[in-house]
């Protein structure tokens, strides 16, 4: 292990077991730490095999096993965080769709690049090979690579058409020209690094705030009681504020995770489904913390 060398003096650590020593925090310290009204993409890594034959990593862990605690981690110590799930591995996704149907799950894809060596995977080729992959996988959407999309931006068409969510990524982001163009064709969120000096909003306010500040006012009345129903529920949450708890929308032909207020609060559980595979049934609908509009 290297330290820093403003430990002066100081070869190894007296304490290699204080957190603040350790090479990079989990993830449980993450959504611990963090406000929950910052949103999280959770993007898993694994290897994938490249076309040349060759694979990034080449002892990876037990697939399941490796699932399986990400999906622990996440389900006790998100709160009311709002998360998204990301991974470039189609079957990675696959299995974050079925193992779990309280949080979205989005399919990276570079699709054509001058930039990225391609994979062998097909369905990581091209942003329509990404579309049909993704209908059929039933997920809320894609995140293509920008680079692929401005070379062609007729490719988002399929994947509108197929009421899916789009993203895009990578380095053509970081531009405002870029980011507006990419807004005015349609993306539903664009990833770019600093968003204080991109982002062109004069008000600069966390869309997870402004949610909650109208999910707040949609559940009180006039005299600021909670408003209560048949089909919601009113819990208060860590901000001690009261909140509408995760309802669900059964998936039907596709179209669940389309609601009219692209602020809606992300659904999970479906309380009327009488299906012991909730996967079948339940599908997460929109994630809303990283939408542009």
């Amino acid at each position: 292990m290297v330290y820093h060398k403003k430990e002066q003096g100081l070869s190894r650590f007296r304490d290699e077991e204080f957190e603040d020593h350790q090479p990079f925090p989990t993830l449980q310290r993450a959504l611990e730490s963090v406000p929950y009204t910052c949103g999280f993409n959770v993007e898993v890594k694994w290897t994938m095999q490249t076309r040349d034959g060759t694979f990034e990593l080449q002892h990876p862990f037990e697939l399941n096993h490796f699932m399986d605690l990400i999906i622990k981690m996440i389900l006790e110590y998100a709160g009311k965080r709002k998360i998204v799930f990301s991974c470039f591995h189609p079957d990675i996704c696959t299995m974050l769709r079925l193992k779990q149907n309280r949080y979205p799950v989005m399919f990276l894809t570079q699709g054509i690049s001058e930039v990225w060596p391609p994979y062998e995977d097909q369905r990581t080729t091209t942003i329509p090979h990404a579309v049909l992959y993704a209908v059929n996988a039933d997920i809320l959407g894609i995140n293509v690579h920008t680079e692929d999309l401005m070379r062609d931006p007729s490719q988002l068409k399929m994947a509108l058409d197929h009421n899916l969510i789009v993203f895009c990524w990578g380095d053509d982001n970081n531009d405002q020209e870029n980011i507006k163009f990419l807004k005015k064709v349609g993306l539903h969120g664009i990833i770019y690094d600093k968003i204080d000096e991109y982002n062109t909003k004069e008000k600069k306010e966390s869309i997870f705030l402004c949610e909650e500040r109208e999910a707040t006012m949609s559940t009180e009345q006039s005299d600021g009681t909670p408003v209560t129903n048949n089909n919601a529920n009113v819990a208060p949450g860590p901000s001690g504020l009261a909140t509408f708890t995760d309802m669900a929308i059964p998936a039907t032909n596709g179209k669940a995770f389309k609601l009219p207020n692209p602020l809606s609060m992300t659904k999970s559980t479906n309380v009327g489904c009488t299906n012991s595979d909730h996967s079948q049934c339940c599908k997460p609908i929109s994630f809303s913390g990283i939408f542009t509009k």
